[in-house]
């Protein structure tokens, strides 16, 4: 190709393409490659008995034609080799870090699937030399440590990758235990109750009972078992016995003398041996914790090198000893759990002000107790400690899944296996007997208070962490997601396991998440409003509840978060009572329409609505905003509306293609699908037929010639509301319906907002586009089911200007979690559009006390910001600094304390609260 030319970038495969090439080059003793190569530093290649005209040639393996094609189309990296490679290449930052997190899941799966894609070809002699590899790992990762404070912003990313890339540190003995056990289990079923036992209470018995198990059964096994077996209790010994004092020692010879990490260590090395297991876990936590602060201080990579292998180490060294702190009481419970959040924080799952929240609940807890058992501690102070703790764990599982869930669903949808990396990396930490302990304490919760945790589906015993989000009682089939949720067609009367629910979901009978978002997502508020049952799960769970997949379960969380899934045919006969009364209170509702205006065609400016405009001339979003533009000016975009009107007008316009306008073909698809219904055509077929017909409907108003009227109106109100002409300042186009925000139904996020919108022929486009979006199909869906005349939603039309605002989510004047109505609850995320698309937000509980209560950081690794001139652009961010400041949460609580004191009793507002703002 000649110099200067772009190479153009194949055309992507599907999943299952790529699950055949896996499958191929499993077999192939070459595996992903195709031959062995000098690498030169001019950019060329030679064969392998060849060399390069200079010095400074690298020997490895060169990839398949169709494994490197496959990076350039789709962004899958198969079969990466270090050495060589270009540092950035492999950073790959600006699409998340992508290629270096591919690099962790492949080292994952050759040691979870015997060699995975490298199976045969691990006996390809000289497709890797293992010294390049390393030298290339010490660079990249000395580099890597000193970017732009990224070890500040990325920690645990950071860290990860020191823990996965080759630069001569020890191997990873705990990714070679599970793995081994698990393959183990896989080929002889006898050995499953010792890997169940390895996978969630490790501790160095483990040794002993391989080794029976090997005694035993030598001769009933096979050869390739036998030798498993022996592997396995060889890492076990190497991993029990590690002398830790000596292996830190080692690592304390790399600081630089004098520092201030070389004079903690020699402090804790010192005294370990005399320490009882407590006091060891205690000070190697605080000396993790430490070590983080001082890599993400560091300005030299080499050395922060050697701090990121230490707190590696003394990780390893804490995860054995704590497995000797033996727990007595609820006393002991919660100090371990303190001292296991510290390690967390030090691994990076927490930040240092999570951790400080959560530290915070349990200090008050011990503090009563004053050493004495917390038999006597009050109900709320230990239940608030009992939830700290699981919120701890649950905030350090977000962390593992921002960093890696958007790449594991992408293996996972070609290679199955993949969906356990982050489970596995969950065991690999302090999360797991921290998880422990937190069950421990919740079942003591459940105790004092009656709010109970019932599971009987799968095999294997417990099967994980409930946590009950939404009260409602569904029965249906389970069906169970391990990957990527966005193209999976939604039964509406089925019980959904995910790891995340996607923005559009459309309704169905209950849902369990392990990202479970923010508690003001449109998700949630559909969920919470229509009485759908929703609960957080911890990643083992999901991955358990699989072996249940299929089954009819029963599924009910109760108000105060209580959860009970069970099989139906366990249910006993109250329980059929409750999922009998669900379906008999399941009646729908008719909005009404006879308050509508039509005739009133005025774009009306925003700051001149009231809330008795609802219903009327607009929808409640404009309605409302209008009314909090009168009460509070300063706090309040400038906008306009497109009233009802004008979109029948339109709508009453021919409709191409048709004998008639597009409200008449509108009215006909559901005339004809009553017809239908008196015919016995079934409820599936009635909706495939409108589905079909809303389609149609749906492109032909994205493509309605717009009256010359409105583009002038359009024009003059953008110079009148926003100061500049149309197509010189960015705009958001929301829809605002009859139908949403009603009483008995919120429609929250069914419908289309067209963000920052700049260039007039834009605007105009956009204006069709969310007029035509009520006709989507989940819009439908959700009506359909609630909503008597789902045919009669009208759109309007809210253009307001844009704001390029830091933060933004989402505010209610209760306590959703509490059930306090003097509470108020908020969710936040950097940039444009928090907390309500189901992302992991900053959530709060603002207490009317004054206590601001921590229900669950951000976990978003991008945030989404809004360009001068149109569209918008999504840019990275960590999880370092908290996104509401400590004067932000109180005139948030100041404001909802204001809107509860004005808003009841003024004309239009139907409710005494709760309000919510986005």
């Amino acid at each position: 190709m000649p110099a200067g030319v772009a190479q153009d970038r194949p055309t992507a495969v599907t999943d299952e393409a790529i699950r055949q090439l896996v499958e191929k080059i499993r077999d192939d003793a070459r595996g992903p490659y195709a031959a062995i190569r000098w690498f030169c530093p001019d950019g060329t290649t030679v064969p392998a008995r060849e060399r390069c005209p200079m010095p400074g040639g690298i020997q490895h393996a060169q990839l398949r034609d169709d494994v490197a094609r496959l990076g350039r189309s789709n962004g899958i990296f198969l079969g990466q080799i270090l050495a060589g490679s270009d540092r950035a290449t492999m950073l790959d930052r600006t699409n998340g870090f992508s290629r270096l997190k591919q690099y962790q899941l492949g080292q994952y799966l050759y040691a979870a699937d015997d060699g995975w894609i490298l199976h045969r070809a691990r006996f390809y002699r000289g497709a890797f030399q293992a010294e390049d590899e390393e030298a290339w790992g010490r660079d990249f990762l000395g580099w890597m440590l000193t970017l732009d404070s990224l070890a500040a912003t990325h920690f645990y990313s950071d860290r990860e990758a020191v823990r996965s890339i080759p630069h001569g540190q020890e191997s990873d003995l705990v990714l070679t235990i599970r793995n081994e056990s698990r393959i183990i289990a896989d080929e002889y079923p006898a050995f499953m109750d010792i890997r169940v036992k390895i996978h969630g209470q490790p501790d160095a018995s483990d040794i002993v009972t391989t080794r029976r198990f090997l005694d035993v059964h030598r001769s009933r096994t096979t050869a390739g078992v036998v030798t498993r077996l022996e592997v396995l209790l060889d890492a076990l010994s190497r991993y029990y016995a590690t002398d830790t004092v000596a292996q830190l020692e080692t690592l304390r010879q790399r600081l630089p003398r004098g520092s201030a990490v070389d004079a903690r260590l020699r402090e804790v090395l010192r005294d370990y041996r005399a320490w009882d297991p407590a006091e060891r876990v205690t000070e190697l936590a605080d000396l993790i914790l430490f070590v983080r602060e001082a890599i993400a201080s560091s300005d030299r990579g080499a050395r922060a090198l050697v701090l990121a292998d230490l707190s590696l180490a003394l990780e390893r060294a804490l995860l054995v000893d704590q497995n000797n702190w033996t727990v007595e009481s609820l006393y002991d419970a919660l100090e371990k759990a303190d001292a296991l959040l510290v390690a967390a924080a030090g691994s990076g799952h927490l930040e240092v002000h999570e951790l400080e929240v959560a530290r915070a609940a349990i200090a008050d807890a011990l503090d009563a107790a004053d050493g004495s058992g917390v038999d006597d501690v009050s109900t709320d102070t230990f239940s608030d400690a009992a939830r700290a703790v699981s919120r701890g764990v649950d905030w350090g599982i977000g962390t593992i899944i921002a960093a890696f869930e958007a790449d594991v669903n992408r293996y996972a949808a070609f290679e199955p296996l993949a969906a356990s990396f982050i489970d596995d990396r969950v065991r690999s930490s302090a999360l797991l007997p921290l998880g422990d302990i937190a069950s421990r304490l919740g079942q003591r919760v459940a105790e004092v208070t009656g709010v109970a945790v019932e599971v009987q589906l799968a095999s294997g015993g417990e099967v994980g962490r409930f946590r009950g989000l939404n009260p409602g009682v569904a029965r249906g089939r389970l069906v169970v997601v391990q990957g990527d949720a966005e193209m999976i067609e939604f039964d509406q009367d089925a019980v959904y396991a995910l790891g995340r629910a996607p923005a559009d979901l459309k309704p169905v009978a209950g849902i369990m998440t392990v990202s479970e978002g923010s508690a003001v997502s449109h998700v949630q508020l559909l969920a919470r409003n229509l009485g759908i049952p929703n609960a957080a799960l911890s990643p083992d769970a999901l991955s358990r509840l699989g072996a249940s997949n299929g089954e009819d379960v029963f599924f009910a969380v109760s108000p105060r978060g209580g959860v009970r899934l069970k099989s139906a045919t366990a249910m006993s006969a109250s329980e059929r009572e409750l999922v009998e009364q669900r379906v008999r209170s399941d009646e729908k509702i008719r909005v009404a329409t006879n308050r509508m205006n039509l005739a009133a065609t005025e774009l009306r400016v925003l700051s001149e609505l009231r809330a008795s405009d609802s219903g009327e001339i607009c929808g409640p979003k404009a309605a409302n905003l209008g009314q909090l533009s009168a009460l509070f000016p300063d706090n309040v975009a400038p906008g306009f509306i497109v009233p009802f009107g004008v979109f029948r007008e339109h709508m009453d316009q021919a409709m191409p293609g048709t004998a008639g306008s597009y409200w008449q073909y509108l009215e006909q698809t559901f005339a004809e699908s009553e017809v239908m219904a008196g015919r016995g055509a079934t409820e599936n077929e009635r909706d495939d037929y409108v589905l079909t017909r809303l389609a149609t409907l749906r492109t032909a108003i994205e493509a309605m010639p717009l009256s010359d009227a409105l583009v002038a109106a359009v024009r003059t109100r953008f110079s009148e509301v926003f100061g500049q002409p149309l197509g010189r300042v960015a705009v958001f186009i929301r829809s605002d319906t009859n139908m949403e925000d009603l009483k008995d139904f919120t429609g929250a996020g069914l419908n289309l907002t067209v963000p920052n919108v700049y260039h007039e022929r834009d605007v105009l486009q956009a204006i069709r586009r969310v007029w035509a979006s009520p006709y989507r199909e989940r819009g439908y869906r959700w009506r359909q089911k609630y909503l008597l005349n789902p045919q009669d939603v009208y759109p309007s039309l809210l253009i307001l200007r844009s704001v390029n605002v830091d933060t933004s989510g989402v505010m209610i004047t209760t306590g959703i979690e509490s059930g306090e109505a003097a509470d108020v609850t908020v969710a936040f995320n950097r940039g444009v559009g928090g907390a309500v698309d189901g992302q992991a937000a900053e959530s709060y509980l603002l207490e009317a006390d004054g206590r601001d209560v921590l229900l669950s950081p951000a976990r978003e690794t991008q945030y989404t910001a809004l360009p001068r001139t149109g569209g918008i652009e999504r840019r990275s961010t960590g999880f370092n600094r908290s996104i509401l400041s400590t004067g932000e949460r109180g005139r948030l609580r100041e404001l909802a304390l204001q809107m509860r004191s004005l808003l009841p009793g003024i004309p239009g507002v139907e409710s005494d609260g709760p309000f919510d703002v986005e």
